[in-house]
């Protein structure tokens, strides 16, 4: 058996054919007796012509595992004997899916081992095995970001692609982490707590991630950002998990690509309420802007802020609270205490003017302070900035009271005061500029189609 052992190491076909011939019943003699048939040592060594032979005369070989519990393919694949394996699958393409005592098939050995050309011929052989998972429910794509062989993740994305199985990117493992949270995970892990950053780790990790969330469109449409895992984190909460001060550009990825903390999932629920509000589809545009890249949103927010204190800084100084009497006996430069709605809408001296003054401070301030809350939806700090917004409203509202000139106007049967007005005033502006911006946006996205089709 040593003598058989070595001309397997060896691949010496020639010694095999005279020690056939000297005892025909040697392989036989071998399957009984040894914990290792020809072909695991042939595989393991890459002698081709060796397990060509073999298969020849026992092709069960191929099938039976070692004393390791591994099958000759399994120690092709982690090899990267790449003409073995042809050899092996010209056999029977099912050894794709013999499995080790881990439950690993030869799928996931050569992606452990980035042996990219084998994985090709795997998955072109039997592309099911793809779906195969070991005994702690990874995939090949799981083992592929936990061991840091991420080299090529783009390729297996591909293979994905043509396989129509994108549903894996999703697949959770016996701890419900899914790809992303493994790949975040192992960025976050290998900077703030390793305490040293392996370059190749951490630029794969990077790379992995921009294939995620970056990659063809219909696979970012079947990339589900916030599966918690069996502690009940998203991938967002393992990024903040590890450390206080958390890798911006991955997070920057995250946000951008609409990923949400577990607290903040119950928010995620609204996209089945998306198209409730038959006008214009508001509440959709609401959560465009809460899960809008975090490029737009910070752009955004560095806008809304100032347009809200200078709506704020506005309403606290444009009038005079206490009007001083005047020579004509009209007070503050008003000549009576009732305007009716024509007056005031028509341009009628001071009330007309205080009234579209204020209104239009009042319009802005009101959209500054409802887009900042859904642009501010997934920070960090986002109930200190909804009580500051909060303030803001209650002293907008006692600001305006104050400063705003006080009459009634007269609508038919309704005695409206001016700050109610105001409100009423602010409302129908804030919603008709909505309107004719739908429309405009509508235009702009049919005409052309329409001049050209």
């Amino acid at each position: 058996m040593e003598v058989l052992e070595a001309a397997a190491r060896k691949g010496d076909v020639t010694l095999l054919l005279e020690l056939i011939q000297q005892n025909p019943d040697l392989l036989q003699d071998c399957t009984v007796s040894s914990r290792e048939n020809p072909i695991h040592i042939s595989s393991k060594y890459g002698r081709q012509d060796f397990v060509r032979e073999i298969l020849s005369r026992k092709p069960c070989f191929a099938r039976e595992l070692n004393k390791d519990g591994y099958s000759p393919m399994h120690l092709a694949a982690a090899s990267g004997h790449e003409q073995v394996v042809l050899e092996l699958l010209k056999a029977d393409h099912d050894l794709c899916f013999v499995k080790d005592r881990n439950g690993w098939t030869p799928l996931h050995w050569a992606t452990y081992r980035a042996r990219n050309v084998i994985v090709n011929l795997l998955l072109s052989a039997r592309p099911e095995s793809a779906s195969v998972l070991t005994h702690k429910g990874e995939s090949f794509l799981h083992l592929a970001v936990k061991y840091n062989q991420c080299q090529d993740f783009g390729l297996l994305l591909q293979w994905l692609q043509q396989l129509n199985r994108e549903d894996l990117i999703n697949e959770p493992d016996g701890e419900g982490n899914t790809v992303l949270h493994l790949a975040t995970y192992r960025r976050q892990y290998q900077r703030f707590v390793v305490r040293r950053l392996d370059f190749n780790v951490a630029y794969n990790m990077v790379q992995t991630l921009q294939t995620l969330l970056t990659s063809d469109r219909n696979l970012r449409i079947k990339l589900q950002m916030n599966i918690r895992n069996a502690a009940g984190l998203t991938a967002l909460d393992v990024f903040y998990q590890i450390s206080s001060e958390p890798d911006a550009d991955i997070g920057q990825m995250l946000h951008g690509a609409r990923g949400l903390r577990a607290q903040d999932l119950r928010a995620s629920t609204n996209i089945q309420v998306r198209n409730r509000i038959p006008v214009f589809g508001i509440s959709a545009k609401c959560l465009e802007l809460i899960y809008c890249p975090v490029e737009i949103r910070n752009v955004l927010l560095v806008l809304l802020v100032p347009v809200t204190i200078v709506a704020l800084q506005a309403v606290s100084g444009p009038f005079d609270c206490s009007p001083p009497q005047h020579q004509d006996g009209n007070y503050g430069g008003f000549e009576r205490k009732y305007y009716s709605i024509r007056e005031v809408l028509g341009g009628y001296g001071n009330a007309s003017q205080e009234f579209y003054t204020m209104t239009t401070i009042t319009s802005v301030f009101m959209v500054s302070i409802g887009l900042t809350p859904l642009l501010a939806w997934s920070l960090p700090l986002r109930a200190p900035i909804l009580f500051i917004l909060m303030t803001a409203a209650i002293y907008y509202c006692f600001a305006m009271a104050r400063s705003l000139p006080h009459f009634l106007v007269i609508w038919g049967m309704f005695r409206i005061s001016s700050y109610w007005f105001v409100w009423i005033g602010a409302l129908t502006f804030s919603f008709t500029a909505f309107v004719e911006i739908n429309l405009l946006i509508w235009l702009i996205n049919k005409i052309p189609k329409k001049l050209f089709s």
